[in-house]
């Protein structure tokens, strides 16, 4: 189905187009995001399109067992280029800068990685 096809089948007015970034890959963004788009009723209000990295927004939805709803292209590739192919769309950015979902940014400077442990421990323990 097309856009402009599936377009046409929500009636006369088109649904605003929405960019959301995915946020921070070890944060709460991805969550928050595939939550989000797992209600049809939301992914009815416009037509998503997703920056970040699939790889981390599918290991979201498999953590919280939600269903991917979301066509994902390579955001350096040619369909990136030519535009919105389908609704949700995740432009994938691909996964060099994610590490495990979950784990301190990788970028953390040492003193705060040293600071983040201890609160990273204790949600990989069930919190506490």
């Amino acid at each position: 189905m097309s856009e402009r096809t599936a377009s046409n089948d929500r009636g006369a007015s088109e649904p605003p187009l929405v960019g959301i970034t995915m946020g921070d890959p070890n944060g709460i963004g991805p969550e928050v995001l595939v939550k989000s788009l797992a209600d049809p009723i939301v992914r009815r209000a416009a037509r998503f399109v997703i920056y970040g990295q699939n790889k981390v927004l599918l290991e979201a939805a498999e953590a919280a067992g939600i269903e991917p709803c979301w066509l994902r292209i390579a955001a350096d590739g040619e369909r990136a280029a030519r535009g919105v192919v389908a609704e949700p769309v995740v432009y994938d950015y691909g996964d060099d800068a994610a590490g495990p979902l979950g784990a301190p940014a990788v970028d953390a400077s040492p003193p705060d990685r040293e600071r983040a442990a201890p609160s990273h421990a204790r949600l990989q323990n069930g919190g506490g």
